[in-house]
């Protein structure tokens, strides 16, 4: 394992109400960084649990999902919530 560099963390959604973006229970982070090998990496981390504003609010801060390399569901809990996994609008 590896160190990576240059990570930049984007919150896509939390139940704090920002200032262009939607409020929700939940959390979803963008990440990006460069891995061990060099490689410029896009993970999305969780998706939060209401799709309209998830993508209310990647709307809102401009961010491309198109060439995400992955996305992480950080426990069982979210297996309630897959509907949303789809980064589709």
């Amino acid at each position: 394992m590896g160190l990576i560099k240059n990570l930049r963390i984007t919150t896509l959604a939390e139940n704090l109400v920002m200032t262009k973006c939607l409020g929700q229970w939940g959390l979803s982070f963008l990440l990006k960084f460069i891995d061990a090998e060099g490689d410029r990496q896009k993970v999305v981390f969780d998706t939060g649990i209401h799709k309209k504003s998830l993508f209310y609010n990647i709307k809102q801060l401009k961010v491309d999902l198109n060439d995400m390399d992955c996305l992480i569901i950080s426990h069982g809990m979210h297996a309630l919530y897959l509907k949303t996994v789809t980064l589709q609008s």
